[in-house]
């Protein structure tokens, strides 16, 4: 939290020069490709099918891609969603990572944050910071984490060396030989752990099983879905052509729409704190905000939408029109599934909330765009 409290001063303080001398960057296309030649100095935010960084990146490195490699430099942070994700470079600062598969074979000066079905860190990564990490599958090969290692999922296998404190949320684990913790191993699970399925068993290992309060949170979580479906219906009978307009332009661009929902999810926040601490501007900021929780909202819905509709065509094998209210009932209960899935769930909401927000920022700017021309071919 310190941490990040300094990098918003700063960045806020910066920001005006910032804006005049150094800006963005910014690559979109099926293959982008940083050669070993390139220096780019500006932060870089990437779109595509594969994208691959073979050169040095002097500042912060942004991306949205199916297919992404880093084996050069990245002075600062790595934020980057992807469905294989390879880092084998260096970073100098933070690392952020989600996709299918996650691999970390090289060096990270600062902390990291993964989170796939499956997160590999190899015998040659060296992670100067702390690790959180969640996935279906954590394999812990080796290398060195000489800051603390927090580490959720369905299996965790454990080889490597921590400097700091291990905390591990699974029931299911298995530490190698090579395996250490200076200052200790904790385990907490909601289900029995048997000292017999560990492996071979490290020193100050803590273990601590829980059951949680199902009933609460049940009633809890229906109660919510069930005003989220309710607004979907009434907006849906409001706006039904805008609803099936934006369902057809939403699925056209999976990946793209999830890298503008990506960028705008970090960026809008520092928009409304400027603004907000500009004082004279507060009433925009506080106006921004509640339209920002409204597109977070109705983003929501569309992805709920876009997966009950999307599942209702594909199961009658046709193209022909589908009600788009059993479309949205079916999203809801595919969304409250998959969220709710242990240890990736949170991996799916945010990749949810990137796809619906993004869509809705390219719709609305897509007809404004288009209001523009039709506007300027009358005159």
């Amino acid at each position: 939290m310190k941490r990040m409290t300094i990098f918003i001063v700063l960045l806020l303080t910066l920001m005006t020069s910032e804006t005049r001398g150094q800006g963005s960057a910014y690559r979109s296309a099926e293959i982008v490709r940083i050669s070993e030649s390139d220096s780019i100095q500006t932060q870089l935010f990437a779109t595509g099918d594969v994208i691959e960084v073979f050169g040095w990146l002097g500042n912060d490195f942004i991306s949205a891609s199916e297919s992404l490699i880093i084996t050069g430099e990245i002075m600062d942070d790595a934020i980057v969603v992807g469905e294989k994700v390879m880092m084998l470079g260096t970073i100098y600062d933070l690392f952020a990572g989600a996709g299918e598969l996650v691999v970390i074979d090289g060096l990270i000066h600062g902390d990291v944050f993964a989170a796939g079905a499956t997160i590999r860190i190899t015998e040659n990564a060296l992670i100067k910071g702390n690790a959180n990490l969640a996935g279906q599958r954590i394999l812990f090969e080796g290398g060195m984490i000489e800051g603390n290692l927090k580490a959720a999922g369905n299996q965790l296998e454990l080889n490597g060396a921590v400097q700091k404190k291990v905390e591990l949320y699974s029931h299911k684990i298995n530490f190698g030989p090579n395996y250490i913790a200076d200052l200790g191993t904790d385990i907490y699970s909601d289900r029995p752990v048997y000292h017999e399925n560990l492996g071979t068993l490290p020193e100050n290992l803590y273990i601590n099983v829980k059951s949680p309060d199902i009933l609460e949170l049940l009633i809890f979580k229906s109660g919510l879905y069930l005003s989220l479906f309710i607004t979907g219906l009434v907006l849906i009978r409001i706006f039904s052509k805008t609803s099936k307009d934006i369902y057809k332009f939403s699925i056209e661009q999976f990946w793209k729409n999830t890298g503008v929902g990506l960028l705008t999810f970090l960026v809008y926040p520092l928009i409304l704190i400027v603004l907000a601490l500009l004082i004279f501007t507060l009433p925009i900021s506080f106006l921004l905000l509640l339209l920002y929780g409204f597109l977070l909202l109705i983003g929501y819905l569309l992805v709920a939408m876009v997966l009950g509709v999307s599942s209702l065509r594909f199961l009658k094998k046709e193209s022909q029109e589908t009600s788009y209210y059993w479309g949205l009932f079916i999203g809801m209960i595919l969304v409250a599934i998959i969220v709710n899935l242990p240890f990736l769930g949170w991996l799916f909401h945010a990749i949810f909330i990137f796809f619906g927000l993004g869509s809705l920022i390219l719709y609305i700017w897509n007809i404004r765009t288009l209001s523009q021309v039709q506007t300027e071919a009358t005159n």
